[in-house]
């Protein structure tokens, strides 16, 4: 019984992470490790003698993980939750950095958004709250990134780090952000 109960749960996980890639939600990468995002693209040119400001473009960036695996099983977590897969398949695909600072305004006393160029980013937080834990300084680092799925192109940010009072907790955080950030979008 166990073992019928583990393949259907499997299935569902591989139709879940399948309809993820297929409909937009889907990070690349090759062989045996983690699944690598691809890499950032190059911005477009600025027009001539202006100054282009790389943070107030960030808004509409596709939140994403490195992890494409990730991101399928945090939105089997949500799903779980009561929520349809066609709704939370459909927040997925419109989470944005926009979402994140918005997230960040209430769960942080007050965070700063800085460019580190060549595409990286770094966020810095103060009194932030994960869950149910207080940490005093946050720091997230992403990098931009641009990949085409179903023949379309889409503009992302991926969240590489999470340091939380001066402790990398990537693995841990960094799925957590994005499964409260989910949740968030999808209603929850």
């Amino acid at each position: 019984m166990a073992r019928v109960f583990l393949k259907m749960a499997l299935a569902a996980t591989l139709l879940l992470a399948a309809g993820l890639a297929l409909s937009g939600c889907q990070t690349t990468g090759s062989g045996t490790g983690a699944a690598k995002a691809p890499a950032a693209a190059p911005a477009a040119p600025a027009a001539p003698g202006a100054q282009a400001d790389p943070v107030a473009e960030l808004g509409q960036r596709m939140f994403l993980l490195p992890d494409g695996r990730d991101m399928s099983y945090i939105v089997l977590r949500v799903t779980r939750l009561g929520v349809s897969e066609a709704a939370v398949r459909k927040a997925a695909q419109e989470l944005a950095f926009a979402d994140f600072r918005s997230w960040l305004n209430e769960t942080a006393q007050a965070h700063r958004v800085s460019y580190l160029g060549s595409g990286r980013f770094q966020v810095d937080a103060l009194n932030f709250v994960l869950g149910h834990e207080s940490f005093a300084q946050a720091g997230f680092m992403f990098h931009l990134t641009r990949f085409s799925s179903a023949g379309r192109t889409i503009d992302g940010i991926i969240l590489d780090q999470v340091v939380l009072d001066g402790r990398d907790l990537t693995a841990y955080a960094g799925m957590k952000v994005y499964e409260l950030l989910l949740e968030r979008k999808a209603g929850i």
